[in-house]
């Protein structure tokens, strides 16, 4: 048998041995995202000034990846000139610390702390440093003489207006019911300004 022969069979086996000694190393799925670790008891106080613009305490805080989870939410306030403005509820909360961006989830609420003004929603997206929100899901404003319901919200805290798209329905004490495709409403004035096409109806009927 040619030499060459001889020399290629054995590569060969020594190859087949190599392959039988040494298997290939498993491949491992990626890990998922989990939390870096646990604070309890967290306070988060955003400045300017001197004067305190933003307030969050939680029982808990976790840290992911990606954001911060406080559970245990206790009570959120946003300033105005030093003084609390609006208070924010909810059942967890979601930082983004390089966006300072807060997510409120489920069974939120956000009252006026000297104004008459309270919204509930499923979910808050409150972006600090534009001091505005915006609501997800069918959000529900109340004051004592009127109750806004609509699918979209967002707010401008400074301005203190509410803008309100999709499904738009305002109704008064006094059997007011207005509809329209959008709505302007300062919650400190309580003056509304709706766009049509409008319905109105006056009366329980």
């Amino acid at each position: 048998m040619p030499k060459h022969f001889i020399l290629l069979a054995t590569v060969l086996l020594l190859l087949t041995g190599c392959g039988k000694q040494a298997p290939e190393k498993p491949v491992r799925e990626p890990l998922p995202s989990e939390y870096k670790k646990v604070v309890e008891m967290i306070q988060i106080v955003k400045r300017k000034d001197g004067k305190p613009t933003f307030f969050l305490e939680a029982e808990q805080l976790v840290e992911y990846e990606s954001h911060f989870e406080f559970q245990a939410l206790g009570e959120v306030f946003t300033y105005s000139e030093g003084e609390p403005e609006l208070k924010l509820t909810a059942n967890i909360a979601n930082w983004y610390e390089k966006n300072e961006r807060l997510e409120a989830i489920g069974n939120v609420l956000i009252t006026g702390v000297k104004k008459d003004f309270e919204l509930a929603a499923p979910k808050v997206i409150y972006e600090i440093l534009e001091d505005q929100f915006t609501t997800e899901g069918t959000s529900v404003v109340q004051t004592s003489r009127y109750t806004l319901i609509s699918d979209k919200l967002s707010g401008d805290v400074p301005k203190k207006i509410l803008y309100a798209s999709e499904n738009v329905e305002l109704k008064d004490n006094e059997g007011l019911r207005v509809t329209g495709s959008s709505l302007e409403f300062n919650w400190e004035t309580q003056n509304y300004r709706i766009k049509g096409p409008l319905t109105v109806k006056i009366g329980s009927k």
